[in-house]
């Protein structure tokens, strides 16, 4: 055994016994746990994640592995086309609220009167 491999190893153990005390560890632990304890109680979302993650939980729970290879690029495929038409819906609705709020701006410029901006 070389001397440095030795001497790192020995750091590396060394480094362990003290991450236990580490505050940051203890946060982070206790979050791992709080998950796990959360998808226990909640089996309901562990399913769904399974299933296609945040797709999922958005009311998509298609299961691809239970397809074929052609019938899964499928569904992908409409599935995109579904959440880009989605994408372009919320686009034309925001961009119709922005066009009324500005008219409702510019009407509430012209009841003034005063002739000044």
């Amino acid at each position: 055994i070389r001397k440095v491999t030795l001497r790192s190893y020995v750091d590396v153990l060394n480094w362990e016994d003290t991450l236990y005390g580490n505050q940051y560890y203890a946060v982070a632990a206790e979050g791992i746990i709080q998950n796990y304890l959360h998808l226990h109680d909640n089996p309901e979302v562990k399913r769904l994640a399974l299933l296609g993650g945040a797709d999922a939980l958005n009311g998509d729970t298609t299961d691809y592995a239970a397809m074929t290879p052609a019938a899964r690029k499928k569904a992908k495929a409409q599935a995109r086309k579904k959440k880009k038409a989605a994408e372009k819906k919320k686009a034309k609705m925001e961009e119709e609220a922005e066009a009324r709020r500005l008219t409702a701006n510019e009407g509430d410029d012209a009841e003034d009167g005063d002739g000044c901006n």
